[in-house]
Order: C-alpha cells, then structure tokens, then sequence
C-alpha cells in the first residue's frame, strides 16, 4: 500500500494544502459577517453551504437556488444588466481585481457638506464586482 500511495503524497505540497484551507477559512468569516450584518436566520448554516458546498469559486449559483437559501435577490433590467456587463469589460481590459465592500456612510451631511460628498463619490471607483468572464456572461444573457 505505501508504495502505491507513496508517488501520490511526494506532489503534495503541505505549504499550499494550508494556504488554500486558510482562505476558505477567511471566506468562511466573510460569509459569517455579512450573513450577520443582515440578521439571516440560518447564518451558520447557509455559511458552511457556501463555502464548503461548491466545488469552487467559480461554480454559478442560480436565481432560484439563491431563493431557496433566503437570500434577498432580484432579476436586473436590461439596462442594468448591459451596465454590468460593461464595467466587467472594462475591468477585463485593464487587467484588475475587483472585489471588497463599500464604506456605509455613517452620518447624514448637511447640504453643503452633501454636495461635496456627492462629488467626492463620483470620483471613486464604481461598486466592486468579481472578476468573470464577460464572453460568458453576454453568451448566458443573450440565450
């Protein structure tokens, strides 16, 4: 037995084996965090679906799984959905990342103090969206 198991652990690497199960863990906290931050009901359980329930990152969840789990979803207009699918574009193009949270705003500004953070909004990037391919997306929307 060892001799036939032996040639499979040798291209095992321990380094990245731990590496990959520490960044499910911090998925794993995400999730835990958002599902709190927005009071889900079955945060712990729909966490441990998420992130040990797909075989990877990658894997589409659909409209209607997403409804099962009590997830709060919507289809988008055309509209929007054309404006995704070009800041995806645009994000391909340049070659970048494009993921997180965006800051809450703490405190109601006054409408002097508004009107500048209006502007100072409009100068930051756009929403965070995850990389994906584009061709995909625009082939599954027009289909």
């Amino acid at each position: 037995m060892t001799g036939m198991v032996q040639p499979l652990y040798q291209h095992i690497n321990p380094s990245k084996v731990g590496g990959y199960r520490r960044q499910l863990a911090i998925g794993e906290e995400y999730a835990k965090r958002v599902l709190k931050l927005v009071k889900h009901p079955n945060a712990e359980d729909l966490t441990q679906r998420l992130v040990w329930g797909y075989p990877s990152h990658d894997f589409g969840i659909d409209y209607d799984e997403l409804l099962e789990m009590g997830l709060p979803v919507q289809r988008l207009d055309l509209a929007q959905e054309d404006l995704i699918i070009n800041a995806l574009g645009g994000i391909l193009e340049v070659g970048v990342s494009a993921y997180g949270f965006r800051e809450e705003q703490k405190t109601k500004p006054k409408k002097a103090a508004a009107k500048k953070a209006t502007r100072a909004r409009s100068r930051k990037r756009p929403l965070p969206v995850p990389a994906a391919d584009v061709k995909d997306i625009r082939n599954r929307s027009a289909a």
